[in-house]
């Protein structure tokens, strides 16, 4: 879409433009199945007089972008009030649609819960807040509704978050994963501020991440917008936003991680664990360990049929165990034998670590 509408006189090979035109097809194909979906569960929800807000790729898509197929989405997220999410549930669960939680119980250290569509076309994430609570962050969930503004997505009449609001999800969005997503939030958050324009106020974007605790985020994330792809924040926002305890070797890690976006890597909190000579780098990577392998009861009640008020709930902890291995086995393995691969991963996961622990403070 960029060199069919950029007026540059670069002459792009044949064989590259047919190959990105078949990949906007894809994308294009793709669109289509999960906005009828998407439109279905709308008009569901609306039907039921239960309000929503529709989050990050659906809105972006249709709204910022202005073409489904420039914003390519693997989900649907919802923001739904607290409250309707049994009726939620109810309305989707009467469309045929399957929970991928086990038991769906609100708690402090989750966020949405997920429904997969009968004929596994379509993932919707419902959530009531942006952030679990047992987080650094501290969402004005209320105050997303008062400022949310109506839309039609899909053809149905709904609300999206206001410009300050989508700007800082976009941010923590992106902090939350590391930066691992790549150039793609940073495309997001530049868009934005070419569709939005001179509608957003600066001032409550400041005031929004200094009360959600999002400021270290939205510095990180507009910093290397700015870098890489020339997005316009204003200087003044810059300064506001900017910590005293700026590091440049978290700005690095977060450049790497955009840069690299789609490298594997596992969680290996047990290589800092063994070879770190820091006493509470140790203490820390252990406790990660700890709650990776014995997680809550809750955590484990959703992720097997097992209540987490019955004794049957410790049943969950080989199931857990043998899910582990089946997914980080192979990696802890290599790591223990001293793989270059596995050292350079690990040492790229202390790094992530620290960028986590600066954006957390």
């Amino acid at each position: 879409h960029r060199l069919k509408t950029s007026r540059s006189n670069v002459r792009v090979p044949a064989f590259v433009m047919e190959k990105l035109h078949l990949s906007y097809l894809g994308s294009s194909a793709r669109s289509m199945g999960l906005y009828d979906g998407l439109a279905k569960v709308l008009a569901a929800l609306r039907r039921d007089d239960l309000p929503v807000i529709v989050l990050k790729g659906a809105h972006l898509a249709e709204l910022v972008y202005a073409n489904r197929a420039l914003r390519p989405m693997s989900d649907v997220d919802l923001l739904v009030a607290e409250n309707d999410l049994v009726r939620v549930e109810s309305v989707l669960l009467g469309m045929g649609y399957t929970p991928l939680e086990q038991v769906r119980v609100v708690d402090r250290d989750n966020k949405h819960f997920s429904y997969r569509s009968a004929e596994r076309s379509l993932c919707v994430e419902v959530h009531w807040t942006l952030a679990p609570s047992t987080g650094p962050f501290e969402i004005d969930t209320a105050g997303q509704w008062r400022r949310a503004r109506a839309a039609v997505i899909a053809g149905v009449e709904v609300a999206v978050l206001g410009p300050e609001d989508l700007l800082l999800h976009l941010c923590l969005h992106a902090c939350e994963h590391s930066f691992a997503m790549g150039l793609k939030c940073l495309c997001d958050i530049n868009r934005s501020l070419e569709h939005y324009g001179d509608d957003i106020d600066w001032g409550l974007l400041q005031s929004c991440g200094r009360q959600w605790g999002a400021s270290r985020c939205a510095y990180l994330t507009f910093r290397l917008g700015s870098e890489l792809l020339g997005i316009p924040v204003p200087d003044e926002t810059m300064e506001t936003l900017e910590p005293n305890d700026r590091d440049e070797s978290v700005v690095a890690t977060a450049r790497a991680q955009i840069l690299s976006a789609g490298t594997a890597r596992g969680h290996l909190a047990v290589d800092t664990l063994w070879r770190s000579e820091r006493l509470g780098d140790r203490a820390a990577a252990l406790l990660r360990i700890a709650g990776v392998v014995f997680p809550p009861r809750e955590v484990l009640a959703r992720e097997y049929p097992l209540r987490s008020d019955s004794i049957r709930i410790y049943l969950g902890y080989p199931l857990h165990w043998r899910d582990l291995l089946r997914k980080h086995g192979r990696s802890i393995w290599r790591l223990l034998r001293s793989d270059d691969e596995m050292r350079a991963l690990a040492a790229r996961e202390r790094e992530i670590a620290a960028l986590r622990a600066w954006v957390s403070r």
